[in-house]
């Protein structure tokens, strides 16, 4: 299995802080959190959601960034949508009990790869899964946030990072993902964010 390193900063405060603030002397944002479980854990929880994605989680030069309800918040402040009908047509936070989010930064030799896997589970314990994988797009930086665009093979969504590494296109260890859907006149539409998915492992 892979050997994760716990690549997070601690808060002084003995218990989890999670804040958002603005930099003086850029626009980029920082945030800060401990992660409630650790790796070995998290690599469990997505094996049992989705092997393929577990298996691309194992990879030396994959960064996975995760986020479940509990410390980090409730399901609705972690998955932060106007709805979830990128998800599936049939889901509603209210009803949402548990979720995780796995986004994952692999790098091979063919260049650089970005996926993204949310899980939600129902207070009657039936459970929606919707994994997207990066389209034949390449990712770019505009400013200090990157984009790149995935696709479920039904729906496809644009994703952003404003939290990069200064001067790079790494992304922090903490970051925020704002999703955008396609809109009519074939420009994206804000649909909200996932609010924080801490990183897991090094490049």
């Amino acid at each position: 299995m892979k050997n994760f390193k716990r690549t997070h900063q601690y808060l002084t405060l003995a218990s989890l802080i999670l804040f958002l603030f603005l930099q003086t002397a850029c626009s980029q944002h920082v945030i800060e959190a401990e992660p409630e479980i650790d790796s070995d854990v998290m690599l469990q929880n997505l094996e049992a959601v989705s092997p393929s994605f577990y298996n691309i989680a194992n990879e030396e030069t994959t960064m996975v960034y995760y986020a479940q309800n509990g410390s980090l918040g409730t399901p609705s402040s972690v998955l932060a949508f106007i709805d979830l009908s990128f998800i599936a047509n049939n889901l509603f936070i209210d009803e949402v009990v548990n979720t995780q989010v796995y986004f994952l930064d692999s790098v091979s030799e063919d260049g650089r790869d970005f996926s993204l896997l949310i899980h939600a589970e129902r207070a009657d314990g039936s459970t929606v899964s919707e994994s997207f994988v990066q389209t034949d797009e390449d990712s770019y930086v505009e400013g200090d946030t990157l984009y790149t665009t995935l696709s479920s093979g039904s729906q496809n969504i644009r994703v952003s990072v404003d939290e990069l590494v200064d001067g790079s296109t790494e992304l922090d260890l903490v970051i925020q993902l704002h999703v955008e859907t396609p809109k009519d006149d074939n420009s994206w539409g804000y649909i909200g964010k996932i609010s924080t998915l801490i990183g897991y492992g090094s490049h």
